[in-house]
């Protein structure tokens, strides 16, 4: 039963699939725009273009609209002096702009949910389950198992995804746009320590056949114990008949283990107890394939129509409105890890799915003067909700729905947020920029919240190049990295194109056995500006 779909099953909820799992409360804000996610996701206080519209719609306001009288002496070229201009990024000249197509995706593997599926995808547990004798690899893959699963269900391991994609045009002071999104998580639930049972007669039989295998294993040499404490040993030894050749030999294993990274020293109590239960479950009929221990994935796909308009009172002061319709759809499924037919689980995880039509608003305000710019959003300020479907999952594997197999996902909400912050402009070709989320904000998951804190700059370098770089962090989680960003700007004259990547530089996860960020994102976006 090895199964090496473990891993892309968590890769493919990208695609919006969803699961189930009674902890489905909120979904955050996204990451909208190539440009605004180079400079570590800021932008309340610098929408230039039609993604004003998630961005701070109060900017709608500005754009297309001819100044008022310049305030400072006039320069020699009639118009105000470049230090004393409100309108420091030509916005009054933002009589049309058109957002072809942008898209961004991004994710983060918290924990060691990567690490632990990894080990468990390589353990090959029918060969366990049905063995009548076991190799040292076979007692090794026991223990490697009995800690995966011993820690694999803590809160922090988890895979959030996330990907938007939308087109919007901008026609003055009023934006029109498409989007859609997609947010997913997946996790480990209801980790079944009972039925862990090996094709051996009972406990003590397994102990006969791991002391066995000691015997003949040529790599081990028996000694004092050097993980296990003596009232360990004890309980251990209790499952398995008693055998302290058996003992020693786990011992072995676990010290192994601890050397190699498979066990952490923070596992080692769970990992003992997971192994005990093993012994007292072998013979009792409560075997591996009866496992009830779920994969669960859960998340929501959003098609939204937003229609914006900002209002400048004079040069310096605007607000703005966004109003969107909202159809989202609400996807749940889980599968026992331990199942034969785990893929096909996954394969008509659609089919599990709620629609809800709804609609809310967002809020901007904006205010410029001389060399700084700063801006204020509201999102989502209704809080609409989603519904959940029902969904029916076959935990204990006996090919029938039981009721208590019953039960409906949570309502989803997008929970409101707001954010302030600013921009300095000291030349026109340059913008720096830091804002933050002043509420923390739940996604789709119930073990992650965000609070954002983000900065970043522009550097029009040529009159085709723009360099953009920046950071974030996530403040309402006190393990979350620091992610760097960064991306460029290409003006080819009628279409201009972004790109923007962000990492986590400092803070990786093994997936399958390599190493990759801790948190990723990438976006790409083409537009014109007129």
């Amino acid at each position: 039963m090895n199964r090496p779909y473990l891993l892309p099953v968590i890769a493919t909820l990208i695609a919006g699939s969803g699961a189930t799992g009674s902890m489905l409360a909120a979904a955050e804000t996204p990451f909208v725009g190539p440009a605004a996610t180079a400079m570590g996701g800021s932008s309340v206080a610098i929408a230039d273009d039609a993604l004003a519209q998630y961005h701070n719609p109060a900017f709608f306001g500005f754009m297309g609209r001819t100044p008022d009288t310049p305030v400072a002496p006039e320069g020699e070229n009639g118009t105000a002096p470049e230090h004393a201009r409100a309108d420091r990024r030509d916005l009054g000249d933002r009589r049309f702009s058109l957002n072809y197509v942008d898209v961004n995706m991004g994710g983060q593997l918290l924990g060691n949910l990567g690490t632990l599926v990894s080990q468990l995808n390589d353990i090959n547990t029918d060969a366990l389950e049905n063995a009548s004798s076991l190799t040292a690899q076979d007692i090794k893959d026991i223990t490697t198992l009995a800690a995966s699963l011993s820690s694999i269900d803590d809160p922090g391991n988890l895979a959030l995804l996330d990907a938007n994609a939308g087109a919007s045009i901008q026609i003055g002071s009023i934006g029109v746009g498409l989007r859609s999104f997609g947010m997913a998580q997946a996790y480990v639930d209801d980790v079944d320590l009972q039925n862990l049972g090996l094709d051996f007669a009972n406990g003590a039989a397994l102990g006969n056949e791991i002391a066995s295998t000691a015997a003949s294993d040529p790599g081990y040499t028996p000694g004092s114990l050097q993980v296990l404490s003596n009232d360990q040993a004890t309980e251990l030894g209790g499952s398995l008949g008693g055998n302290a050749a058996a003992v020693q030999y786990i011992d072995h294993q676990l010290q192994q283990g601890l050397a190699d990274g498979t066990i952490t020293p923070d596992q080692i109590d769970e990992t003992i107890a997971t192994l005990t239960a093993i012994g007292n479950a072998t013979g009792t009929g409560g075997s591996l394939d009866q496992n009830t221990t779920l994969l669960v994935a859960s998340g929501i796909g959003l098609f939204e129509i937003p229609v914006s308009y900002g209002y400048a009172f004079n040069d310096n002061l605007s607000i703005g409105i966004t109003g969107k319709l909202l159809m989202g759809r609400v996807y749940g499924g889980a599968a026992r890890v331990f199942d034969d037919d785990f893929e096909d689980a996954f394969s008509d995880i659609t089919d599990n799915s709620k629609e809800t039509t709804t609609a809310t608003f967002d809020l901007g305000v904006a205010y410029r003067v001389g060399q700084f710019q700063l801006g204020a959003r509201g999102t989502n300020l209704t809080k609409p909700e989603f519904d959940g479907p029902q969904v029916s999952v076959d935990s204990n594997g006996n090919g029938t729905i039981e009721p208590g197999e019953q039960f409906t996902v949570d309502t989803i909400t997008l929970d409101p947020q707001l954010t302030i912050g600013g921009a300095w402009i000291p030349w026109s070709n340059l913008v720096l920029t830091l804002e933050g989320d002043l509420l923390e904000a739940s996604t789709v998951s119930e073990f992650y919240d965000t609070r954002y804190i983000r900065g970043g700059l522009e550097w029009d370098a040529l009159d085709v190049l723009a360099l953009r770089g920046g950071a974030y962090m996530n403040t309402a989680n006190s393990d979350a990295p620091l992610v760097i960003t960064g991306g460029v700007g290409l003006d080819l004259y009628l279409l201009q194109v972004d790109l923007a990547a962000a990492v986590s530089p400092g803070d990786t996860a093994e997936f399958d056995g390599d190493e990759y960020p801790e948190v990723f994102r990438v976006s790409l976006g083409v537009k014109s500006v007129f």
